[in-house]
């Protein structure tokens, strides 16, 4: 199974020289498409930075849902090398149908060169209790001074 970022489906029927009869007994047949587009119910989180390499402690990390979701806090992320040391939920002004976080992480140990950061899948639901998919997984290099 593909791991897809966003989950849209096109359905695309075609009924072609077939008579189409409705509940009336009204009958068409002529060749007829039906499309139907499906965006998933779920929140689907993506994290960005604006440094990848080479970047200097604290890092600074948004994580964006699809759409507003409950009870996230900082713990549900998976981190390898960092830990996080501030957060900021951001007001959703111009796009009130999403959610942004504002992490700020630091290395774990002096010596830890890399940071990833995930969110995993069904750790936080939307007001409709839809939980979220797995986030991309953010890998960031850090700029190691050693005195």
């Amino acid at each position: 199974m593909t791991d897809c970022p966003f989950f849209h489906f096109l359905i695309t029927t075609e009924f072609n020289g077939t008579t189409l009869t409705d509940s009336c007994g009204n009958t068409l047949q002529e060749s007829v498409t039906f499309v139907s587009s499906y965006n998933t119910p779920q929140p689907i989180p993506f994290l960005t930075s604006s440094c990848m390499t080479a970047c200097a402690a604290p890092l600074s990390i948004t994580l964006s849902f699809s759409h507003p979701i409950q009870n996230f806090t900082s713990n549900l992320l998976s981190i390898e090398g960092g830990l996080v040391v501030g957060m900021i939920a951001m007001t959703p002004d111009s796009d009130p149908s999403s959610q942004s976080f504002l992490l700020y992480l630091s290395p774990q140990t002096p010596f830890v060169s890399v940071i990833n950061i995930t969110l995993p899948a069904a750790v936080t639901t939307d007001h409709n209790g839809y939980h979220n998919i797995r986030s991309n997984t953010l890998s960031i290099t850090l700029s190691l001074t050693l005195a």
